[in-house]
């Protein structure tokens, strides 16, 4: 690989992407995700340290614990899926070979609940060494 090569990886042009097909979306607690994480490589083969896959929500929320008190969580993060997948980690992207990943999930049913002060997200992100790290989002509505 070239100097420029190298320079253009860092900057992100011509580097891999990802894109998300989420093909059956939560709306309430039982439901469940169902998406394709597709990794596409750039124009040069690159090495990919990891890809972190995350249903996740931020924000406020409380629950019990189990002498009956409430916990209170402030600007907190909660995770029902956290994942690196193996063939995902130290990787080599070739160009033209693209990296399928099957997600699939059932929200929890005591997971809180979407509000004014609690967001929950589908997230993505591919470690590229020397390179940019895409990454992708998408917000989720648990309202029941």
């Amino acid at each position: 690989m070239s100097f420029l090569d190298k320079v253009k990886n860092v900057a992100g042009v011509g580097s891999a992407t990802i894109q998300v097909d989420v093909s059956q979306r939560p709306s309430k607690r039982g439901d469940e995700l169902v998406a394709l994480v597709r990794v596409i490589p750039g124009k040069t083969a690159q090495k990919m340290n990891f890809l972190g896959v995350n249903v996740e929500w931020e924000g406020d929320w409380n629950y019990k614990n189990a002498d009956g008190g409430t916990i209170e969580v402030r600007n907190g993060h909660g995770y029902v899926l956290l994942d690196r997948p193996a063939n995902c980690t130290n990787a080599t992207l070739q160009p033209g070979q693209t990296i399928e990943v099957p997600v699939r999930l059932k929200i929890p049913s005591d997971a809180p609940l979407t509000g004014e002060k609690l967001k929950w997200k589908l997230y993505t992100r591919a470690d590229i060494a020397e390179g940019a790290d895409p990454e992708w989002s998408t917000s989720l509505e648990i309202r029941g």
